[in-house]
Order: structure tokens, then C-alpha cells, then sequence
């Protein structure tokens, strides 16, 4: 991160995604305490007073407690799916989800996309499942 900020002048946004990985995995084959111990080090030497960090986001299905591998760390905020606020985050909305069958000739197969792929609702806002339309959209011939 030092580098990154020293080279492009900017502070560093740091992405972690699936953080809980392995913490579930040394739960389930029985090394718990050496990856939580391993993981508090990682994240609390890569954000804790990191002059180079402009901000981290973690993704995760664990929920983040402020106690256990996340105590040396400050300033934490934590939003789950059913956070309104980021509700649309979560996948594609149905406008994206148009626009995309627009661009890729499809439109035809608005109906059979969102009987398959739909069914979220985080909030107020219906989420399609992001891979699955991709897949979907890829797997279908152009209409020239």
C-alpha cells in the first residue's frame, strides 16, 4: 500500500472479499485459533493506523463482531443485506438487468430472465442474481 500511494499519489482503497474463508475453513478442520490469530494480525496491520489507506471494504457471510479478530481495529462499520441503504448493491436492479438484454439483443427473454433469476428483495429494491444473468446472457445466441 505504501507503494501504491507513493507511485499514483492517491491513498490505497483496499477490497477484501470473503474475509471469513478461512476462519470458516479452521473452524471446520480444526486450526480456528492459529487463522483468527493470523487474520487480527493481517487486518489490524493492514488498516489500523495505515497512513497509506483511504478505506477498506471486507465482504463476508460471517457476521463481523467488534470483539474476537476485529478489537484492534476502530471505526468499523458493518451493513448486511438488509441494509436500505446499499440494498441495490447486492446484484443487478431490473434497469441494469434491461439495459443489458438491450445491449446484448435480448429483450425478448425479459420474461424467462426474471422468472429465473430474480426473487431478491433486499429492502424495497428487487435484485437479480448477477452471475446467473451473465451466464444466461453469454450462453444465448446474438439476434443480428
Amino acid at each position: 500500500m505504501k507503494l501504491l500511494h507513493k507511485t499514483h499519489q492517491q491513498k490505497v482503497i483496499l477490497l477484501i472479499d470473503e474475509y471469513d474463508t478461512p476462519i470458516h475453513a479452521g473452524w471446520q478442520y480444526g486450526y480456528y485459533e492459529d487463522v483468527v490469530l493470523f487474520m487480527r494480525n493481517l487486518l489490524s496491520g493492514a488498516m489500523k493506523d495505515n497512513l497509506d489507506l483511504e478505506k477498506s471494504v471486507m465482504t463476508g457471510i460471517l457476521r463481523v463482531a467488534r470483539d474476537s479478530i476485529f478489537s484492534g481495529l476502530n471505526n468499523l462499520g458493518v451493513y448486511s443485506l438488509v441494509s436500505p441503504q446499499f440494498s441495490n448493491w447486492f446484484g443487478f436492479t431490473e434497469p441494469e438487468v434491461d439495459q443489458m438484454l438491450e445491449d446484448f439483443q435480448q429483450t425478448h427473454r425479459r420474461q424467462e430472465v426474471q422468472d429465473w433469476y430474480n426473487g431478491y428483495l433486499f429492502g424495497n429494491q428487487v435484485i437479480f442474481n448477477p452471475w446467473s444473468v451473465l451466464n444466461f446472457i453469454s450462453r444465448q445466441p446474438l439476434e443480428l
